[in-house]
């Protein structure tokens, strides 16, 4: 890395404080509809993904015989249904870092794994969709996260190599997808489930967004 020219930004558990209401609905969802395969652990090992790719986890990790068709239509009718109206709040530190990056002219974006629809609505809903120079949503590329496809199309866009950009995750499926792109990633943990390897495979682990001002700092000598 010799110098940050973009910085990209998770949104849920990352710019929004929308992770945790989430868990408390998607545990009260399945004891209510008996999925009794699903538990903490799972949810928040499969954060982070988009909904093919979620879809894959299940199976995977629930077996073939899982209704996940079943289980993903009824999960996002009453999530969506659950989240109508609702403004999250603003994560620690991400205002102070947007206005950081602005000032010495470093570009940002968006890279999430939810459906434009609901991410741009959240992020309008919050006050930040005019905060980024550029979005991109799961259902915009072939192959969400973990997969690398939604950062590489990020920096393709901004004609950016990946050593000068840096992504902002707390998820280990939004960790994969950077690492599988090349670009370097800080984490800033929430509730999504993290290893040791994640934290050694980050290039930070920090508690809040603005103590990246400092890191950024140094790297461009500013």
């Amino acid at each position: 890395m010799q110098k940050i020219e973009l910085c990209i930004f998770d949104v849920d558990g990352l710019c929004l404080d929308s992770e945790r209401p989430f868990v408390e609905f998607a545990l009260d969802f399945v004891k209510r509809h008996g999925y009794d395969q699903i538990d903490l652990d799972y949810i928040t090992s499969s954060m982070g993904q988009g909904q093919k790719e979620s879809r894959e986890f299940a199976l995977k990790r629930l077996g073939p015989d899982f209704p996940i068709e079943e289980y993903a239509s009824k999960l996002s009718k009453e999530a969506a249904e659950n989240n109508k109206g609702k403004i999250f709040a603003v994560k620690e530190g991400l205002l102070e870092l947007l206005a950081f990056l602005k000032e010495h002219g470093i570009k940002t974006a968006v890279a999430t794994s939810r459906v434009a629809k609901s991410a741009v609505r959240d992020l309008i809903n919050s006050g930040l969709s005019d905060k980024f120079d550029y979005i991109l949503c799961g259902d915009d590329v072939p192959r969400s996260k973990p997969y690398p496809d939604i950062y590489l199309n990020v920096i393709n866009n901004f004609h950016c190599a990946p050593a000068d950009a840096l992504v902002f995750e707390d998820s280990h499926n939004g960790l994969k997808s950077a690492m599988a792109a090349n670009i370097p990633c800080i984490l800033v943990p929430d509730v999504a489930k993290l290893t040791k390897e994640d934290h050694n495979n980050a290039f930070r682990v920090i508690p809040s967004l603005d103590k990246a001002i400092d890191i950024i700092k140094e790297i461009n000598q500013l």
